[in-house]
Parts: structure tokens; C-alpha cells; sequence
């Protein structure tokens, strides 16, 4: 058994492999995700022997960086070439900010789309475990998101403002592989 999140959202990529004997977490360096992340993904592999193994795929469905997701989801194809394309499953990037953001009330997830236009979502906690989607995936303006500035912030989006988000958790900034595990095996967000 083994499963294998890939996480292509940001400019930051990462790889979560469990299998049954252990969990393998690797962040991939470099400015090049299209040469490293199958790099990694291959070290990983040769190191742990899960190929035929693998039962699932979770990789993002978006939003994010159009070309960094594509470069997962051809990855994720690819390591299931020759097997059943139905081990293949996609999570919301923006679902997955909020499933990290269990410590806050009220938060909103905030994406880079392209300059000046960011992907984001508002989400509230409803017990200390689980969110709740207030809004669908929006795209906005940073003038637009500035009627959400009351609120806390989190993801890489908002390090491209121009003007600082006053309240935001800065520990939370990627939808990494791991937290894409979680968040599928756990949904605690919806």
C-alpha cells in the first residue's frame, strides 16, 4: 500500500509518500519544479520501492500556478502510466489553506494568480477540528481584497501585496503534500 500527494500550487512543490512501513515528506528546492520535482519524486521511489504499490494519487485541482499544476498532474499520470487512471484524485488548494488554519476563527486563503489578480477563498471554524466554506473560490483584485483585511490571512498570495496584510499566520503559506494528505484522508474543511 502506498500512497503519494503531490504538491505543484506554488512556486514551493513537495512530495508526502506513506506506505506501509513509513512516511516520506520532501519539500523540493530549486527554481526549476518542472526538473526537480521528478527528480525527487524518482529519489524517493528507488529509495523506498512503493511503485506498484501505489493505491492513490492526491495531487491539487487548483487553483494555483497554471503551469506548476500541470507539471504535477503530468507527473502524477505519469507514475500511474500503464494503470488505473481512477487512483488519481484532486483537492482544492484553497480547502486545503483552511485545513491548516484550525487555530483561527476566521480566515482567508490567498493564492497569487498573476500580478495583481490573486485566487482566494473565506472559510470559518466550526469546532476546533473543522472548516467551513463561507464563499466559493473568488478572484479578486488587491483592491478587492480589501474589504476581507479585517480577517486573518494565510497562504503565499499574500507576500506579493503591496500593502501588508495586518493579520496574518505566517506559518501557513503552502498547501503541501502532507497537508493535502490530511486534509483528503481527514476533510476537515467542506
Amino acid at each position: 500500500m502506498a500512497v503519494v500527494a503531490i504538491s505543484s500550487v506554488t512556486r514551493e512543490a513537495s512530495v508526502f509518500v506513506k506506505t506501509i512501513d513509513s512516511n516520506i515528506f520532501k519539500i523540493v528546492t530549486g527554481d526549476d519544479i518542472l526538473k526537480n520535482l521528478p527528480l525527487t519524486v524518482k529519489e524517493i521511489a528507488e529509495e523506498h520501492n512503493f511503485m506498484q504499490y501505489i493505491e492513490k494519487i492526491i495531487i491539487s485541482d487548483g487553483p494555483g500556478y497554471f503551469t506548476a499544476l500541470r507539471i504535477g498532474e503530468s507527473l502524477a499520470k505519469g507514475l500511474l502510466a500503464g494503470d488505473d487512471i481512477s487512483k488519481l484524485v484532486r483537492v482544492n488548494s484553497l480547502e486545503v489553506l483552511a485545513s491548516m488554519s484550525t487555530a483561527h476563527d476566521r480566515v482567508i486563503t490567498v493564492l497569487k494568480a498573476r500580478r495583481n489578480v490573486y485566487h482566494a477563498a473565506v472559510f470559518s471554524r466550526i469546532n476546533e477540528s473543522r472548516m467551513e466554506r463561507e464563499t466559493d473560490d473568488m478572484f479578486l483584485s488587491e483592491a478587492e481584497l480589501e474589504k476581507w483585511r479585517t480577517i486573518t490571512g494565510v497562504g503565499e498570495g499574500l507576500d506579493y501585496l503591496e500593502k501588508e496584510w495586518k493579520i496574518k499566520d505566517r506559518a501557513i503559506i503552502n498547501p503541501d503534500a502532507l497537508s493535502m494528505y490530511n486534509f483528503y484522508f481527514g476533510r476537515t474543511c467542506g
